[in-house]
């Protein structure tokens, strides 16, 4: 039988797919089985603790046992996913702990977008590095987790996310103000109002913004510009 992939996006919110099937929408609600699930495939390559998944879903005691709401949560979770096609085994103990089975297949964002920066990163041709910086911004798609923001486990993985794409956004900019082209100067200038939309207290973006104004002989825009984003 062939395996059912389960697609999780958390870019701009978090949507579930498992093969055909949408198990949750982006911008519905995320109760603890699906935070859970995230929490697990977020963290494959880290051994953790139930005490430690308890800590992290269930902050500052907001349960009277937090091993018994995280036991409910993990029988939730296979429910939902073995209801979807995925075997029993997707969510499995291992050591009488949590966590996500390897050998069941998962398409994750956020480790596509981390690939393609280890890639950007090694690899050496410029024009290369231009496409990989290309890819990770196409793919980039919103702010991380947005609903579950305040989280504590979500706050360090929300800013390492934040500064690999501010990495790529400086990156592919410096690459293409190099060509000192007007195509170039145009795609900086996308790239980079996007980003400030996402990152509004960016000063290299500016620089880069002002760097393709500049190259463009838009010198009103610049004087109109600048006090607007000085203010």
């Amino acid at each position: 039988m062939e395996k059912v992939l389960l697609e999780v996006e958390t870019l701009g919110g978090l949507r579930i797919k498992a093969g055909e099937k949408v198990l949750l929408e982006q911008g519905a609600r995320i109760n603890k089985p699906w935070e859970l699930l995230v929490f697990l495939l977020l963290n494959m390559d880290e051994p953790l603790t139930n005490e430690q998944i308890c800590e992290a879903l269930w902050e500052d005691d907001e349960v009277a046992n937090p091993a018994g709401a995280l036991k409910n949560a993990a029988y939730s979770l296979r429910k939902h996913l073995t209801a979807a096609g995925l075997p029993a085994d997707c969510v499995m103990t291992r050591d009488r702990e949590y966590c996500w089975n390897p050998a069941t297949p998962v398409q994750l964002d956020v480790q596509t977008l981390n690939a393609l920066y280890r890639q950007g990163r090694a690899e050496q041709d410029p024009q290369r590095q231009l496409e990989i910086c290309r890819a990770f911004l196409s793919r980039y798609s919103g702010d991380f987790l947005p609903s579950l923001a305040g989280r504590r486990w979500v706050l360090p993985k929300a800013s390492a996310l934040s500064q690999k794409y501010l990495f790529a956004v400086l990156h592919a900019c410096d690459l293409l103000l190099e060509g000192n082209t007007r195509s170039n100067a145009q795609e900086v200038l996308d790239i980079c109002g996007r980003a400030m939309l996402l990152e509004p207290l960016g000063e290299d973006l500016y620089l880069r913004h002002f760097t393709a104004l500049k190259q463009l002989n838009m010198k009103t825009a610049i004087l109109n510009h600048y006090p607007i984003i000085s203010n």
